[in-house]
């Protein structure tokens, strides 16, 4: 039996957190939800996840900024960058920084999140 998931989102949108986060618990994840990098930041000092999935447009900066955190000081953590509309230049900045990219109305969303690995 595989290991249970522990997964953190990293998004401002609370009702679409709150949906995403619901459907990774029915499939068995554990979850842990952050509305802003520093408090992202803050839980990553404390906590492993098996992946991390940010938004890019965030309040407090831009998602990348988190890529660049988690990147110093967890090198081979799994990073899905999620987007309602990721644009060709986010799409090479999240590739560049080894990330995965996908979007928010992605219909397998769920699954591609809980099977990601690194």
């Amino acid at each position: 039996m595989k290991d249970t998931k522990k997964i953190l989102i990293v998004d401002d949108n609370e009702t679409f957190r709150n949906i995403l986060a619901e459907g990774l618990r029915k499939r068995q994840c554990v979850v842990e939800v952050a509305f802003s990098i520093e408090m992202a930041k803050a839980m990553l000092k404390e906590k492993n996840f098996s992946v991390i999935c940010v938004d890019v447009q965030l309040p407090d900066e831009n998602g990348f900024e988190l890529f660049d955190y988690i990147r110093a000081n967890k090198e081979n953590q799994a990073i899905i960058v999620m987007s309602s509309s990721l644009s060709p230049r986010d799409n090479l900045q999240a590739r560049l920084r080894k990330a995965f990219c996908v979007s928010k109305c992605e219909e397998n969303l769920l699954d591609i999140i809980k099977n990601y690995e690194n």
